[in-house]
């Protein structure tokens, strides 16, 4: 009698929950569209997308071995592609996609490996390629045609520099303008044309080295991690779209054990931590800041293919129904003046090796509530873009634990239940 009593209490308490908002009302999702494979998850929009509506992403891997020898590019936003030239060189690990925050201007973009990159300066018509002054960074970063970086000392135990390396001609010389902690992650404005601002993490193992930020294309840094303390090191830097007005930055500390995510109103003179989005991520993971961030405050956080949102500026945080890794935002305009924001996401099957993955690329024209194929062509022009209603809010860790202790007494009353029903009391 007590256990029947008990499991009604139970589903009372798991109701109650339900009406107050704090669990979603029904966390089932239509399936995901049957796509079309692909030889990569990532798209790399331009940062003129809304423009130039051009996107570019991996087009197949070498026949006897796992490695990207050319680009496909797309013109209209990812339905039809072509396939660029191949790769002057190629290697098989350390690729890195970048285009210049300047691509409307220079056309420049870059695939770096772990002793080289292909850079092109005509949309990847051609490619030459630009010999790195050591193998094996850290990080590389494209400013523009003529800037690029080099960060290195990830390897433990290894006696190398742990430096930065910069270069203001496209590559023929080299300077170093930072030398002292590994250089984790190098970010770029996206204003960098006019500002020449970058911020670079830097750490030890398990050490939290800080954050620094220049304003003269890396030829000088200040530090820039007021407020950030403790942790395991700064991760996932990055820029408003609009940080030249907004001077708005976000980052994420202590990425191993429990995530605290930062943000600068003041371009980076001082940090106060967000509200924690409970994903606990295993490794390093990675914010994606939407491209209309002024009008719609949304910014993701992103675990491979977990992943939460937030509608304002970090404040809350919503759980992402689809089990998908996202990788990029971009805007569109239509013809009709209307703007809004497209997010991109993919799945992967486990190839056999030698084989690789397999991916599957998504687009959402709703902030991810719903899905279609990439390949599927763009809803036509003028059609509005839906607003989505803001999703449950990710339950707290004690009504977490109070609905799951909850749901267990459940199912055991559900296995032993009588025949008979009584009354309780």
């Amino acid at each position: 009698m007590f256990s029947r009593c008990f499991a009604h209490l139970c589903l009372a308490l798991l109701a109650l929950g339900l009406l107050t908002g704090r669990v979603a009302a029904d966390q089932t999702v239509p399936p995901l569209p049957i796509c079309q494979p692909w030889a990569s998850g990532r798209l790399y929009p331009s940062p003129a997308v809304a423009q130039d509506n051009t996107f570019f992403t991996a087009g197949e891997w070498s026949p006897t071995d796992i490695y990207v020898h050319y680009l496909r590019k797309s013109t209209d936003r990812g339905i039809t592609w072509q396939r660029l030239p191949e790769l002057p060189q190629t290697e098989r690990y350390g690729e890195t996609v970048e285009l210049s925050m300047n691509y409307a201007a220079d056309q420049a973009l870059a695939v770096a490996f772990n002793s080289v990159a292909n850079i092109s300066t005509d949309g990847g018509a051609s490619w030459h390629t630009v010999a790195f002054p050591r193998a094996t960074p850290n990080a590389f970063a494209l400013g523009d045609a003529q800037h690029l970086y080099l960060g290195y000392g990830r390897e433990i135990g290894m006696p190398q520099p742990m430096e930065l390396l910069a270069s203001s001609d496209g590559g023929q010389s080299w300077q170093r303008t930072y030398q002292g902690l590994e250089v984790r992650q190098i970010a770029v404005s996206p204003a960098f044309a006019q500002d020449h601002t970058l911020l670079i993490t830097l750490g030890l193992y398990h050490y939290n080295g800080g954050m620094l930020k220049s304003t003269d294309a890396g030829v000088t840094w200040a530090e820039a991690d007021a407020g950030i303390t403790g942790g395991m090191g700064i991760v996932a830097p990055q820029f408003s779209p609009t940080y030249a007005t907004d001077q708005t930055l976000f980052c994420v500390n202590d990425p191993l054990y429990e995530e605290k995510i930062y943000k600068s109103t003041d371009a980076g003179a001082s940090w106060l931590p967000l509200t924690n989005p409970h994903i606990y991520p295993s490794s390093r993971p990675e914010l994606l800041i939407s491209p209309r961030y002024r009008q719609d405050q949304t910014v993701w956080y992103v675990s491979y293919y977990k992943a939460v949102v937030s509608r304002d500026g970090g404040q809350t945080w919503q759980i992402v129904s689809y089990p998908l890794w996202l990788t990029a935002a971009a805007e569109y305009c239509r013809p009709t003046g209307e703007c809004g924001v497209e997010l991109f996401g993919s799945t992967s099957e486990k190839g056999d090796p030698p084989m690789p993955d397999t991916f599957y690329m998504y687009r959402s024209y709703d902030y991810g509530q719903t899905w279609q194929c990439l390949e599927d062509p763009t809803p036509p022009g003028g059609s509005p873009t839906p607003t989505p209603a803001p999703p449950a809010e990710i339950p707290e860790p004690g009504t977490l634990l109070l609905l799951a202790g909850g749901t267990v007494a459940l199912a055991g009353y559900l296995r032993t239940r009588p025949h008979r029903h009584k009354h309780c009391g």
